[in-house]
């Protein structure tokens, strides 16, 4: 046996070598270090030590021609990857390169030898600008894994077979473009051998067409076995169409091992204790046109068999399945990757301005001031001028590639210069770069001189910052350092004080640095970003636990916070029910173990929630600390920007606290936040507020959603990448879903920035042109005042009780997911003008002038809060809705008793778990008796029944004893209805119950419908309506973005819309 450590020099150079087989003591290695070439016996054994750059060897030189083509058999075993390519050299230049660069790849994963084959061709033209071929070297890489050759065989051929596909070219989502796999599609696609149980199957036109009657059912279709290896990278992809998906229809592509397959559909089927949907909402879409799912799988040890699962239930529905593929391709960077053209979209960039001219620009100018102005709601203004809540977000890596001309020639010129981690701008202890922050901030400056800006600043430490800081950074339950997202390591604990100082310190020099600068002439903001992927995310997570909380230097934050609370040792001991605790040895209560429930129980389990009030509430001040620092340092008006918020969304721990620490702060001013993941983002899908609107509103905070928005002109990731975060392949359904968005903010004095994160994405006339008529129309109706008149219903919020449940420290998805967000699908579906509010604002202002109080969340009531509803609320004929558990947590323990007393209907526990409700033949049962309570009520722990003779039944458990869970009682001076089900509301529901309370509805149900602003109603296809929209005055409805005017017909709008289509309609009275 003879081994050799690949050296990275060239051997001699030999001369001819006609085609044919190849032997294998004739290879030579050519990689330093990174593997090692081994023959044994008859076998040419390679060997990746690095996994990355691997075992590279090249065989003979041989003369070639120009144009010649190759074929390449490898007979070969192991587990690996082979790749292979040609060795070029020129008569005079040497050595010319490598083709094909990258080479071509094929995984090696069999104990027995199989030929694998290569097509290679040298190129006609001149290589690399140098000259033509005249030699070539075979050569053979494994760049990770172990390969052992037996044989190779090159031989000339006169032509390439064409490459074919594995993933199914003849359909696609309009305008997509595929990608090419290379590794077998292992699902069987002759749809007739799968078994499909709870409805009905046809297989038509390379299709499988599922049928759903029932909403009892779940739909399972099951593909037959699939032998798979575990640990590799599988993916499963495919489209589905359907036109007739209603409210509440789901399906979803799934991967189970075999012997699996029974019992995890059981516990599908079953509450969940942390759950999200149990499946994806379906997208209603034009005929021909289709919706990509495609979901990731790596088979755990011992599993070597797998079935592919449709699911389908829900509200019923036809749903056409087809190309679907699973099989080994790509999870990150697919072919379409490499074959972007970055010149045409990213790398052309604006024109950079000669610094004289520059100078001589911003000295004429006035110096840039920002500010929001609240008037009813929050507005921007720009040099003491209004402007539209939009703003420009530009390339996060490469700043200087921003396309600033085309945002600010479409009226978008508040413009954001993205100073990331990467940059390392914070380079040590009081140590910073700022001739690169210089360099940075005028490559932006240099291409739009009259532009404003805003500098986002990260605030990540320096790399060294842990080493020199250790008991600051972010650690878990047991101590052990906790690593990012993105693989980071030593991250700065958040509740460090030490961190906190060093942070402020930071952004005062920077800003003051900037201050000094001419080009802070065009400076009229700061974003404050920072750690993780820059928005302040959660930092330990094991499993489905927040660990957070436990860095030793985060203890005196923790000790801080106590004593401001409390006060006084006596009642922290007390509410802890700890003798021992004092303010200076309190420790946060982390552990790696979920919460069993749902709710805390503030008698022996107060630690917990004050850990999670701690966490989010000393973040808030945090956040407020540092907005304040760059404000005060600018010396002129500036607004501060943060990722932050998303108490809608019930997203991202820990930015909550809004109405404790953000709103009676003027320290931030604009707050972003992403529209949704894995589908949310469609258009077609409803979405949901990610904010409390109508709070953020009044206290003047700008809520920013982020058009995140992948289109045809974007870098191209993967198939994977594209669902999870939103991949637009046309125009028709990008305008939709941007419309949708930025009506939807709109409407509740919000705004949108266009996120260019590697520039290009929004490149092409047909975007550009919507960008510039939202400017206008952004401009239009925020000239208006006095354009919010109360609505008749509200939905009320108590953030409060965001603490009091187990899901922040239990990752996530508990009773405000389910109540808070979920219940948002058929708020904005159904047809109602209504306001959204944290209660602490109707408290506070006295809010007591609604018909209808819906409490979303109101699991546990302060004795002020008790008082306000029933003082001001139970009472002149007002109808209360309570939602889930209203009540359920007191101060001393969980009681059904404290429920039924608020309430005034007698609620008691259910015995186990319960799921489904249907709603009953009642006064609010008009068209949805016998149906499905709610979207989608997957969520498990405590269930509720109605033990009341008095009570007027609305809602009935699907199964077991049927008991009544939602009921109502009329107390002659007001109502009271209860509903146990956390997801209580189906769009048809919330009509009715307008009606009962003599509300009117404003439109059908099923598509989004926004009436916020009293000039404005914002209209997105979900199901595709026709809608007939009905106001209580005459007036005419004019498209903002086509100019159309509407009339009413016999007291009615009729609009009838697409799916995926949005309409901005002003009111004109």
């Amino acid at each position: 046996m003879k081994t050799y450590i690949l050296p990275l020099s060239f051997l001699a150079v030999l001369p001819g070598l006609a085609a044919g087989p190849l032997a294998l003591d004739g290879w030579t290695p050519n990689t330093p270090k990174t593997g090692t070439m081994t023959l044994e016996g008859d076998r040419l054994v390679l060997k990746s030590l690095d996994e990355k750059f691997g075992a590279t060897v090249y065989h003979k030189r041989s003369s070639a021609r120009p144009g010649q083509l190759f074929k390449l058999t490898v007979r070969a075993d192991g587990q690996g990857t082979l790749e292979t390519g040609l060795y070029l050299y020129g008569e005079k230049n040497g050595f010319l390169g490598r083709m094909p660069n990258p080479m071509k790849a094929e995984k090696i994963d069999d104990s027995q030898s199989r030929d694998a084959v290569y097509y290679l061709e040298v190129p006609a033209g001149v290589v690399n600008d140098k000259e033509k071929a005249a030699f070539y070297r075979p050569c053979l890489r494994v760049p990770k894994g172990e390969v052992r050759v037996s044989s190779v065989v090159l031989e000339e051929t006169e032509s390439i077979p064409k490459a074919v596909n594995r993933l199914d070219e003849t359909r696609s989502v309009k305008g997509e473009i595929l990608p090419f796999f290379t590794e077998p599609n292992r699902l069987d696609v002759n749809y007739a051998s799968w078994t499909v149980t709870g409805g009905k199957k046809e297989t038509a036109d390379r299709s499988l067409n599922l049928f759903t009657s029932d909403e009892k059912e779940m739909l399972v279709a099951v593909s037959p076995p699939i032998k798979i290896k575990p640990g590799e990278k599988y993916l499963l992809t495919g489209l589905y169409h359907t036109s007739d998906a209603g409210f509440g229809s789901f399906g979803f592509l799934r991967v189970m091992p075999s012997s699996q397959v029974a019992a995890a559909l059981n516990q599908l089927r079953e509450p969940q204790l942390y759950s999200p949907f149990q499946g994806r909402e379906l997208y209603n879409r034009k005929p021909g046109e289709w919706v990509r799912l495609t979901v990731p799988y790596t088979p755990p040890a011992g599993v070597n068999e797998v079935k592919v699962v449709i699911t389908q239930h829900g509200t019923p529905c036809r749903v056409a399945w087809s190309s679907l593929y699973f099989g080994l391709g790509p999870w990150e960077k697919d072919s379409r990757n490499k074959e972007y053209d970055w010149d045409k979209y990213v790398n052309k960039l604006d024109p950079l301005a000669g610094m004289e001219d520059t100078l001589k620009i911003l000295e004429k100018r006035a110096s840039s001031t920002v500010e929001v102005k609240q008037s009813g709601y929050p507005r921007l203004f720009i040099n003491g001028k209004l402007a539209p809540s939009l703003v420009y977000f530009g390339d996060f890596t490469r700043p200087e590639r921003s396309k600033l001309q085309d945002f600010s020639r479409a009226g978008v010129n508040l413009q954001i210069i993205p100073l990331g981690r990467h940059q390392k701008i914070w380079r040590g202890n009081n140590d910073y770069d700022f001739a690169k922050l210089d360099e940075l901030i005028w490559s932006n400056i240099r291409r739009n001189p009259e532009g404003n800006f805003i500098v986002l600043l990260d605030c990540s430490p320096y790399e060294k910052w842990a080493e020199e800081f250790p008991g600051e950074t972010a650690v878990d339950s047991k101590g052990k350092p906790s690593v990012s997202r993105h693989g980071k390591e030593g991250l700065p604990s958040y509740w460090s004080q030490v961190y906190r100082r060093q942070t402020t310190d930071f952004i005062r020099a920077a800003v003051g640095h900037m201050k000094k600068q001419p080009y802070f002439k065009a400076v009229g903001g700061f974003f404050l970003s920072g750690n993780e992927d820059g928005q302040f995310y959660y930092q330990v997570v094991r499993g489905s636990v927040l660990e957070d909380g436990n860095s030793p230097g985060a203890f005196p934050e923790f000790r801080r916070w106590l004593k401001a609370r409390y006060g006084t040792v006596e009642k922290l001991r007390q509410a802890w029910n700890t003798p021992s605790v004092t303010f200076e040895n309190a420790v946060p209560p982390v552990t790696e173990k979920r919460y069993p429930g749902n709710f805390y129980d503030p008698a022996t389990q107060m630690p917990q929630i004050d850990l999670t009030r701690f966490l989010n509430e000393s973040m808030g001040e945090f956040a407020n600390q540092m907005c304040r620092t760059a404000k005060e340092a600018a010396g002129k008006p500036v607004i501060s920007v943060m990722w932050w918020g998303r108490g809608g969304s019930m997203m991202v721990y820990p930015h909550f606290a809004q109405t404790s620490t953000i709103f009676p702060s003027a320290d931030l001013d604009l707050m972003g936040a992403q529209p949704g993941y894995q589908g949310e983002r469609n258009a077609g899908c409803s979405n949901f507020f990610s904010w409390i609107p109508d709070s953020a509103r009044i206290h003047g905070k700008v809520s920013m959603i982020e058009a995140d928005f992948r289109t045809w002109t974007s870098p191209v990731n993967s198939l994977l990448h594209d669902y999870l975060v939103a991949r637009f392949w046309n125009h028709e359904e990008l305008q939709g879903a941007l419309l949708r968005d930025f009506g939807r903010q709109l409407s509740v004095g919000g705004g949108l920035w266009f996120y260019d994160m590697t520039a290009g994405w929004f490149k092409d006339p047909l975007i550009m042109n919507d960008v510039a008529k939202m400017s206008g129309i952004g401009k239009k109706l925020y000239e208006r005042n006095n354009v919010y008149m109360p609505a008749e219903i509200v939905f009320v919020v108590d953030e409060d009780n965001y603490y009091i449940t187990t899901e922040q420290l239990g990752i996530w998805n508990g009773p405000n997911f389910h109540t808070v967000r979920k219940n948002q699908r058929a708020m904005l579906r159904s047809g109602l003008k209504y306001d959204f509010y944290y209660f602490r604002d109707l408290v506070d202002r006295n809010m007591d002038g609604y018909k209808v109080y819906v409490f979303l969340n109101a699991f546990h009531l302060t004795k002020e809060k008790r008082e306000f509803i029933d003082r001001k609320l139970k009472k002149d004929g007002r109808t209360i809705v309570w939602v889930y558990a209203p009540g359920y947590v007191t101060d001393t323990g969980l009681s059904t008793e404290a429920m039924s007393k608020l309430t005034g209907i007698r609620i008691a526990e259910a015995g186990s778990p319960l799921k489904d409700s249907v709603y009953t033949d009642s006064p609010l049962g008009l068209g949805v008796a016998g149906k499905r309570v709610g979207m989608d009520n997957s969520l498990g722990g405590v269930s509720f029944r109605v033990e009341d003779a008095q009570a007027v039944p609305l809602m009935r458990y699907r199964y077991g004893k049927q008991e009544v869970s939602g009921a109502m009682r009329d107390f002659k001076s007001w109502k009271s209805i209860y509903l146990g089900t956390p997801v209580a509301f189906t769009p048809e529901f919330l009509g009715n119950l307008a009606g009962f309370a003599g509300i009117p509805v404003c439109n059908t149900p099923g598509d989004m419908f926004i009436y916020h602003r009293d000039d404005l109603i914002c209209l997105h296809g979900v199901v595709g309506n026709e809608n007939r929209i009905r106001l209580p005055f005459k007036a005419t409805l004019r498209d903002l973005m086509t100019g159309e005017e509407i009339k009413q017909e016999s007291g009615e709008f009729v609009i009838r819309l697409r799916p995926t289509k949005t309409r901005l309609l002003e009111i004109i009275r």
